[in-house]
Formats: structure tokens, C-alpha cells, sequence
């Protein structure tokens, strides 16, 4: 399986421009009925043409081939356009089918579905041409859509033994980046709260932070490190077992930001502040993010464009069936908010590292 590097996409435009994804998207592609000024869209040109954008060449869709409808589908008991994070996704995919004049449906499926009785009827009945499968679901899942035949791909997992086409965040690269921001400022033993590790995000995230520890030399201990179930309260409770387990650890780094939110409200109940006391690092940066007290800094997912990108890449594998897997990773970056607090002045590393002599 190949990644994707290099390329200029409407997410580097964006940045440049100042503007969103979705404005760039209907800047070029001329999107009727959107109002957009005549500054923004110069704005947006002028950036495509400074970056030497390239329009992604696509298969033809929309009311002129047979691609008219394709399916997402989420496992259960998960809610889709209430969920912080794939609500985000899905507005993404719902811009790329607008843009290319495709339909669109939603499921809910039972992450260990085996048989056809379990699936969602737009599978069932044959609805869609095409199949969008956001987060984690058991192998027996994706071996019912192989026998079926359904072209799809995974969106927010992989399984590389399995080669099925997919696509990803950095998960690995903002861990790493996340747990080195800490450690920079001083805090030589971040704890973690991680997830369940059946999810390959939360297993590439879990690397990510062994890799930083390991590139600082310093050790990885168990006793830092609990296992959330990625929601809310459990980023609560698994922030109070730390305290209770561990003592206080000058900084912890969460999987993703809903348990850095209930990291951050488990301390200020005890009377802990944050980042005075303990500092807090998340991934995501879902909405809420900004507005905690503290804002909560953390790893910024392109989440739309996940979902965008997801949409072209499952057309492509409708095209061209037999076309190798592919895996695509999008990049991620460290938004600085202000949960987090250097330890001290001179950075706790180097004087670990080099020590003054007695």
C-alpha cells in the first residue's frame, strides 16, 4: 500500500487563503448558489495558482455515469451528526457528493456483522454503488462486503494484512508530536490515557508516545498509562485512577480530546489547576476544544477533508476495481492553547540528561 505525500490539496490552499475548506471547494469548482465575494475568491485563486494546485483528475460521476449513490455507514450504538468527530467527516463527504452530483446514504451497523440479515437495507437492497466505513469494525465485517462485492473504504481505520483501501490522520506523527510538546516543556514523564487498542488510531497514537519517550531516552512506565473508552466520563474516571494509582503526573496526554475534557474537569474537582498543577494535551481538536477552561491544546485533524478525500478515493476503486489497496494519511499539526505550562525554566530533560556534579 502506497501513502500519498507532496501533492497540493485544497487544504494547504485554504490555510494560505485564510478561508475554509469548503469555500475553496466551491471557488473551484464554481459551485452555483453559494455567495462568496469577489475578495475571497481572489483570495483562493491567488493561493492555488502561488501553491501550482493541480485539480485532482476524477472519474466522470454524477447524473452522467452509473455512480449516482453511495452509502456511510457508522457502528452502533455511535450517533453520526452529533458525534464531535465524524459529524465533521460526514459534512466533508457530503460536500464532495454535492460537488460531484452524487447522492448520498447513512447506516448503522453492529461492529461484528457477519451476515447479510445484519446489514443496513441500503446494502441489502443494493442502493448504493459504494460504501464509506467510518472507524472501527470487526474483520468480519469487511470479509461480508468482500463476498458481497460492495466497493468500499475504510475511513479513520486500517488493516494493512488486509489490503482494503483507506484513509487515516497521521495518528502516529501527532502522538509523537503531542508527547515531545510536553516533554519540551519540561514534564520528562507524561502520563497517557489512552483508548481501546482494537482501534488502529489508538494504537498508532499509543506508538506515537512510546516513540517520543523513547527518542528523549526516557522510560516508558506502565503505571502511567490507563485505557479510556474515548468518551467524556472516561477521561474523568481514568484521570482520578492515575491520582490514585501514580500520585499527580505533571502532564498527561489523551487520545483524544473528549477524555482530555474529562481529564481536565476530574482535576478541577480535586482542586487541581490546569495547567498550574497538571497540564493537558489532547487530539482532535473537536469544537468544543477552544472554548475549555483552559482552551485545551491539542492536535488539529483535518476532519472535512478526511471526508472529501475519502469520497474521490472510493469513486476511483469503483472505476478501477482491480487497482491495488491504497492507504492515505493526512497530515496533522499541534495547535498551542493554554493547557499546558513548561515545568521550570531550565528544561527538566537536560538536567536529567546532564545532571550538575555533586
Amino acid at each position: 500500500m502506497s501513502k500519498t505525500e507532496g501533492r497540493v490539496g485544497l487544504r494547504q490552499i485554504a490555510q494560505k487563503a485564510g478561508v475554509s475548506l469548503s469555500t475553496v471547494s466551491n471557488v473551484l469548482t464554481e459551485k452555483p448558489g453559494v455567495a462568496i465575494s469577489e475578495e475571497t475568491r481572489k483570495a483562493v485563486l491567488a493561493a492555488a495558482a502561488e501553491l501550482g494546485y493541480q485539480p485532482r483528475s476524477r472519474p466522470e460521476t454524477g447524473r452522467n455515469s452509473q455512480i449516482t449513490t453511495l452509502g456511510v455507514v457508522l457502528r452502533k450504538p455511535l450517533p453520526l451528526l452529533t458525534n464531535p468527530y465524524y459529524g465533521h467527516i460526514f459534512h466533508g463527504i457530503q460536500e464532495a457528493c454535492e460537488e460531484l452530483g452524487i447522492g448520498l446514504m447513512y447506516g448503522r451497523v453492529d461492529e461484528t456483522a457477519s451476515s447479510v440479515d445484519d446489514l443496513p437495507s441500503m446494502i441489502q437492497r443494493k442502493q448504493v454503488q459504494g460504501l464509506l466505513v467510518l472507524g472501527y469494525f470487526a474483520e468480519s465485517f469487511f470479509h461480508l462486503l468482500q463476498r458481497l462485492e460492495q466497493p468500499f473504504v475504510l475511513v479513520d481505520h486500517l488493516l494493512e494484512h488486509l489490503q482494503l483501501d483507506s484513509i487515516t490522520c497521521d495518528d502516529e506523527r501527532g502522538a509523537y508530536l503531542a508527547t515531545k510538546y510536553l516533554i519540551e516543556h519540561g514534564h520528562t514523564h507524561p502520563a497517557i490515557i489512552a483508548g481501546p487498542l482494537a482501534h488502529f488510531s489508538i494504537q498508532a497514537r499509543f506508538a506515537g508516545y512510546r516513540r517520543a519517550l523513547a527518542e528523549y531516552g526516557l522510560h516508558y512506565e506502565k503505571s502511567a498509562v490507563r485505557y479510556g473508552d474515548l468518551s467524556v466520563d472516561s477521561g474523568h474516571n481514568e484521570m482520578l485512577a492515575l491520582l490514585e494509582k501514580s500520585g499527580l503526573p505533571t502532564a498527561v496526554f489523551c487520545c483524544n480530546d473528549g477524555m482530555a475534557m474529562g481529564a481536565i474537569n476530574a482535576l478541577q474537582q480535586r482542586g487541581l489547576n490546569v495547567p498550574d498543577d497538571c497540564s493537558i494535551i489532547g487530539f482532535d481538536d473537536v469544537q468544543p476544544s477552544p472554548y475549555t477552561t483552559p482552551p485545551l491544546t491539542t492536535i488539529k485533524v483535518e476532519k472535512e477533508w478526511i471526508g472529501m478525500q475519502s469520497v474521490w478515493q472510493l469513486i476511483e476503486r469503483i472505476a478501477h476495481p482491480k487497482m491495488p489497496a491504497r492507504h492515505l494519511s493526512i497530515g496533522v499539526s499541534l495547535i498551542e492553547r493554554q493547557s499546558v505550562k513548561s515545568r521550570q525554566t531550565t528544561s527538566a530533560l537536560e538536567y536529567e540528561k546532564n545532571p550538575p556534579s555533586v
